[in-house]
C-alpha cells in the first residue's frame, strides 16, 4: 500500500460507510447534540436526527450501537433492512408492518439475553412468559430464518457472546427457541407450521410491543432503543425523498406508538425527507429533530482523527505526506462541504491520482491534489446534478441572468430560459443570489451556482486554481462559503460583502 510509507497502518479512505467501519470510536467526532440523541435511558425519548446522505447518520447510529455493548442501560434494536413482501408498493407498508419488523428483533434478542445463564426461572411472571411464547409463535416462524441470521450480529448489548449462543444453537432458531421455552418450563413450538401474523390472537403488535419492552426491563435494561436507518436505501424508496418518506411515514407519524413507554425510536433519515416530514404535521414539541450540519473546522477534526487513528498516531495532518505549498488538508475539508462522506472520497482520489501517475513519489505532489479535488468534485457533481451539468456547463460562469441565458447561451426567449431556471432552482444546483440593475425596467434576477464541487464540475473549461481563487470567496461575518464572480455579494447571513472584504478558499488554503 502506497501509504504504507508515511506511517499509515491501513488506507484511511478505503471504506465510506460507517456500518463498515468496526473502529469507528477512534476517530469519531460527535456532533454538538450527540449526548442529547443519546438520551438519558431512565426516560427515554424518541427523536429524529436529519442529515445529507454521506452526513454522518451512521455514524451516529454505530456509536449509539456501540455504547450499548456490554451495558445494560438500554437494550439496542437495530431497524435497518427491510424484508419486503413479493411485489409490494409504498401503499402496502402500514404500521403493522413497521412495528411486526421491530417486534422480531426485540423477541429475538430477548431470547438471546435469556440464554445468557443470567436471568433466573422465576424471573419472569407467568403472564410475561405466556406473552414471550406468544411473540415467539407470532414473529419467529420459519419465513424468517434468514433474517434472523443476519440479525445476530445487530445486538450490541452482549458484544461477542451473542454469536456464541447463536452458534452454541447451530445457528437455528428453532434450538434456541426449544432452549429458552425449555429453560422457563413451558411447552416447545413448532415454528415451521406458524403463521407470520397474530390474527389468531387477541391482541395487537402494539400490545407485543409493550409486553415485549416490560420483559427487557425485567432483565435488566433500562429502557428498549430502536434505531431506525437507511429507509431511503430499499428497492421501494431508493434516491426519492417522497417515497422514503411515505414508507417510514406510519412509524414516524404516530405519536402513540413513538411515546410507548420504555421506548424509543431513534431516526437517522436523510434530511431532503425534512419537507414531507414537515409537512405532514412533525410535531418537534414532542419528537425532537436534530440536523447535521458540519462546519469546515469539525470536518477537519474528523480528518485528523482518522489520519490519527489509521497511523497509530504518526500521522495528525494530511500536509505530512504531501508536498505543497497549499493547506491540503484545508483544501479537502472545504471541498467536502459537510459531508464525512465526501471528505474520505476526496483524500481518496488525491491519493488515487497519486498512486496512478507516480506511485513511486515519495510525497503526494501539488499537482496531484488538484487533479484529485477536481474529479472528486466531478464525480460528485455527477451524481448529485447529473440531469443538468451538460446545459450548466454551456454557461461557463458561476453567475447569470435569465436575459443572459437567453439571448448569449442558449438563444431563446426569457420566457423560454425560465422553466429551465426554475428546474436547476428545483434541484438545489442554482439559487437566486441577488438583482442586477435593469435601467427603466425592474432589476433582474441574478442566478449563481449553489455548490463548491458543482462549480468546479460546471466550470469545466477553468482550471481549478482559478476556480478557488477568484469564485469562491469566504464572507467575513459568518465564514460561509459564497460562489460569485461580481464586485459585491450578498451572504445568506445578511451581510452585503464586498469583493476586497472577502478572502478566497485558495487564500485561506495558502496560509497554513
Amino acid at each position: 500500500m502506497y501509504l504504507e510509507r508515511f506511517g499509515l497502518q491501513a488506507d484511511p479512505f478505503q471504506s465510506t460507510n460507517a456500518a463498515d467501519e468496526p473502529e469507528i470510536a477512534e476517530y469519531f467526532v460527535p456532533p454538538p447534540y450527540f449526548q442529547a440523541v443519546l438520551g438519558d435511558p431512565s426516560q427515554p425519548k424518541s427523536q429524529v436526527v436529519l442529515a445529507p446522505r454521506g452526513g454522518g447518520k451512521t455514524a451516529q447510529r454505530v456509536m449509539i450501537e456501540q455504547s450499548s455493548k456490554g451495558s445494560k442501560d438500554f437494550l439496542c434494536i437495530v431497524y435497518d433492512e427491510f424484508l419486503l413482501p413479493e411485489k409490494a408498493q409504498i401503499g402496502d407498508i402500514d404500521l403493522n408492518y413497521h412495528i411486526r419488523n421491530v417486534n422480531e428483533l426485540l423477541t429475538l434478542a430477548i431470547l438471546l439475553e435469556c440464554s445468557t445463564g443470567n436471568v433466573g426461572k422465576e424471573d419472569l411472571p407467568k403472564e410475561l412468559t405466556s406473552v414471550l411464547k406468544q411473540a415467539i409463535e407470532i414473529y419467529l416462524g420459519e419465513y424468517s430464518q434468514q433474517l434472523h441470521s443476519s440479525s445476530i450480529g445487530k445486538f450490541k448489548n452482549l458484544g461477542d457472546k451473542a454469536s456464541d449462543i447463536w452458534d452454541s444453537y447451530g445457528g437455528k432458531i428453532s434450538l434456541l427457541v426449544d432452549g429458552v421455552l425449555t429453560y422457563f418450563g413451558v411447552d416447545a413450538v413448532d415454528l415451521s407450521k406458524l403463521a407470520r401474523n397474530p390474527e389468531n390472537y387477541e391482541q395487537s403488535h402494539q400490545f407485543y410491543l409493550r409486553k415485549l419492552s416490560e420483559i427487557a426491563i425485567i432483565l435488566g435494561y433500562k429502557s428498549v432503543y430502536v434505531l431506525i436507518d437507511r429507509v431511503d436505501e430499499t428497492g421501494l424508496t431508493n434516491a426519492d425523498a417522497q417515497k422514503a418518506y411515505d414508507f417510514i411515514k406510519p412509524l414516524i407519524s404516530d405519536l402513540h406508538i413513538l411515546e410507548t413507554p420504555n421506548v424509543a425510536f431513534k431516526f437517522f433519515l436523510w434530511d431532503q425527507m425534512r419537507s414531507y416530514y414537515i409537512a405532514d404535521g412533525a410535531r418537534p414539541d414532542r419528537i425532537k429533530m436534530y440536523s447535521l450540519d458540519w462546519s469546515v473546522s469539525e470536518i477537519s477534526k474528523m480528518l485528523t482523527a482518522r489520519l490519527n487513528a489509521f497511523s497509530e498516531g504518526k500521522v495528525q495532518s494530511l500536509n505530512e505526506i504531501v508536498n505543497c505549498e497549499l493547506d491540503a488538508h484545508m483544501l479537502v475539508s472545504y471541498i467536502a462541504a459537510s459531508s464525512p462522506r465526501d471528505m474520505i472520497r476526496v483524500g481518496g482520489r488525491i491519493v488515487d491520482e497519486q498512486v496512478r501517475m507516480e506511485p513511486d513519489g515519495e510525497t503526494i505532489s501539488q499537482n496531484k491534489v488538484w487533479l484529485g479535488s477536481s474529479k472528486s468534485c466531478q464525480e460528485r457533481a455527477e451524481e448529485i446534478f447529473a440531469r443538468h451539468l451538460p446545459d450548466l456547463r454551456k454557461i461557463g460562469v458561476p453567475t447569470f441572468t435569465n436575459r443572459h441565458l437567453a439571448n448569449d447561451v442558449f438563444r431563446v426567449s426569457e420566457n423560454a430560459i425560465r422553466p429551465k431556471i426554475q428546474s436547476w432552482q428545483d434541484s438545489g444546483a442554482v439559487k437566486r443570489v441577488g438583482d442586477v440593475p435593469n435601467p427603466g425596467n425592474r432589476p433582474l434576477y441574478l442566478y449563481g451556482l449553489s455548490e463548491l464541487r458543482l462549480c468546479v464540475a460546471a466550470l469545466s473549461n477553468v482550471a481549478i486554481e482559478e476556480i478557488f481563487g477568484n469564485f469562491l470567496l469566504e464572507c467575513p461575518a459568518c465564514n460561509i462559503i459564497n460562489i460569485s464572480d461580481q464586485n459585491e455579494f450578498n451572504c445568506s447571513c445578511g451581510s452585503s460583502v464586498k469583493l476586497s472584504q472577502a478572502r478566497s478558499v485558495l487564500e485561506i488554503c495558502s496560509a497554513k
